[in-house]
């Protein structure tokens, strides 16, 4: 875990951020439609089979990553204001009680 920490300070001090979340079908819609409502842009998507997938959008001239691993956790990366925002909005879209 302390190789994570300092992965985080290092992409901290270029002025980037990451979020992880637990890898659940729910938390991946509300990510997928938070990105939709901020007006992301899908540019690509990468990754390897049985193991990751890495989806990439685009926010007006920001870039954002999402990876999502199979068997692991899903980490949403970018600018620090920018990811920010995006989890306050997912926090809401999963705290949202659901129909």
């Amino acid at each position: 875990m302390a190789h994570l920490r300092s992965i985080d300070f290092l992409i901290g001090v270029f002025g980037y951020s990451r979020v992880y979340y637990s890898n659940e079908s729910h938390v991946v819609d509300a990510i997928m439609s938070a990105l939709g409502d901020y007006g992301a842009v899908k540019c690509g998507e990468s990754g390897m089979p049985g193991a990751f997938t890495k989806y990439y959008f685009r926010i007006g001239n920001r870039q954002v990553k999402l990876q999502v691993e199979d068997y692991g956790d899903i980490i949403l990366w970018g600018p620090k204001r920018l990811v920010h925002d995006l989890s306050s909005r997912i926090s809401d879209k999963l705290s949202r009680p659901t129909k």
